[in-house]
């Protein structure tokens, strides 16, 4: 039922007074989603001889649903344990109509493939072998490179429906299923780049066990057996690599360059990666709300 506050100001949504209509727009916008279902229900009112206020009604929908979804943003920052929620979040942000519980149920079908061919006795390799074959062959799991910049493999939605990704999203893929298995892979934030790495730990715990699924102490050299490259099918390499590949764009060896990091500075990074998208298609609009989302990670 519409509240006598609402109707007053659904009436003045057209008033000719430009001051009006904005202090009508942010009252509106202000009362956030609880309004949400009456907004969408005005839109299938006739309003044929009025196209302004069907503009006006979806530019406040759309401004009460980014609202809401920098809320959640915010929300996960602060108890990043479940990394799939927060891709899914990023995820809504394309406007696309986007569950939860669908994308779970996408990489719980690629970890039973996995779990099919796992044995208790197989090495590290092995089990990376079997990741591989099954994401890379028999789903067909590839980079993007004609379409690098498309959104499109940022979302992962997307990228489950379509099996193309950048590193970021491939990796994420990759990770979430290997942590569904309790292997323990994780991701590394280099800079222009994104990688996994494969961890030696005794007693891995629940993936949702903190912010990086590990403890509270960064792992050791030591403790990091192998890195993985989900861009190149899952190609296995050692610590030099990333000792010349950091050399060789001038960035200083910095151990956070060799350790995973954490889900929320993964999800930054799919935002940043999303702006540059954004960037290269020429959308500012999407890129303004998007720099509205990255200071949320500003600590």
């Amino acid at each position: 039922m519409v509240s006598p506050e609402l109707s007053a100001l659904l009436y003045l949504l057209d008033d000719t007074d430009l001051e009006v209509r904005k202090q009508v727009h942010a009252r509106i916008i202000a009362m956030g989603t609880d309004v949400l279902e009456i907004l969408k229900s005005k839109l299938d009112e006739p309003l044929s001889e009025n196209l302004d206020n069907i503009f006006v009604l979806n530019e406040l929908i759309d401004k009460i649903e980014f609202e809401d979804l920098k809320r959640e943003i915010k929300t996960w920052i602060a108890n990043p344990e479940d990394l799939l929620y927060g891709m899914w979040l990023g995820s809504k942000f394309s406007g696309s109509e986007v569950e939860y519980k669908e994308l779970n149920q996408q990489l719980e079908r690629f970890k039973l493939e996995v779990w099919l061919e796992l044995r208790y006795d197989l090495t590290a390799l092995e089990k990376v072998k079997i990741l591989n074959f099954v994401l890379f062959n028999r789903f067909g799991f590839k980079g993007d490179e004609k379409n690098f910049y498309s959104p499109e493999n940022c979302y992962l939605h997307k990228v489950l429906k379509n099996k193309k990704g950048n590193p970021l999203s491939l990796s994420i893929v990759y990770a979430l299923v290997a942590q569904k298995l309790y292997i323990p892979i994780y991701g590394v934030n280099l800079p222009q780049h994104f990688v996994l790495a494969y961890l030696d730990i005794a007693d891995l715990p629940s993936p949702r066990a903190d912010s990086k699924g590990l403890s509270s102490v960064a792992p050791t050299e030591a403790q990091t057996l192998f890195y993985i490259n989900a861009y190149n099918k899952g190609a296995v390499f050692g610590r030099n690599q990333i000792d010349f590949y950091l050399s060789d764009i001038k960035k200083e060896l910095l151990p956070l360059y060799y350790n995973p990091c954490s889900n929320a500075i993964i999800l930054e990074r799919f935002f940043r990666n999303l702006l540059n998208a954004y960037t290269v298609n020429k959308n500012s609009f999407k890129q303004k709300q998007i720099q509205e989302i990255l200071e949320l990670f500003i600590h």
